[in-house]
């Protein structure tokens, strides 16, 4: 059995995010994610697992916004149930309606933006 997730997410924030800590916690990159989305650009990769064990691909970005903030986005693609993802803004607003996926069905795609948050530093 094969799990694949492609990711392309547009960064209409207007500030420049950086990608921190992109390792997976199943899974291998068979297209690796760019560190630094320019404003109008999209962060864009490709993951795929490949075995018999329970797990499908899963994972979790950092994604830090230029001037403060940070949102997370969270993948599971599993094996046994449905596909899941969410995007999340400096742990309290939840921005999952700027995210569409594929509950079921292989290839996992995701796609959407990064929307523009209130990215004062106090």
């Amino acid at each position: 059995m094969k799990r694949v997730i492609e990711v392309s997410l547009i960064n209409n924030t207007g500030l420049v995010l950086n990608i921190n800590d992109t390792k997976l916690k199943h899974g291998r990159y068979t297209e690796e994610p760019n560190k630094l989305i320019e404003p109008g650009q999209s962060l864009t990769f490709k993951a795929t697992k490949q075995t018999g064990a329970a797990y499908g691909v899963t994972g979790s970005f950092n994604i830090a916004a230029e001037g403060g903030g940070l949102y997370v986005l969270d993948f599971n693609n599993p094996y046994s149930g449905d596909n899941q993802a969410s995007l999340v803004y400096n742990d309290t607003v939840n921005l999952s309606s700027h995210i569409e996926y594929n509950s079921k069905g292989q290839p996992m795609k995701i796609t959407g933006d990064i929307p523009a948050m209130n990215f004062s530093k106090n």
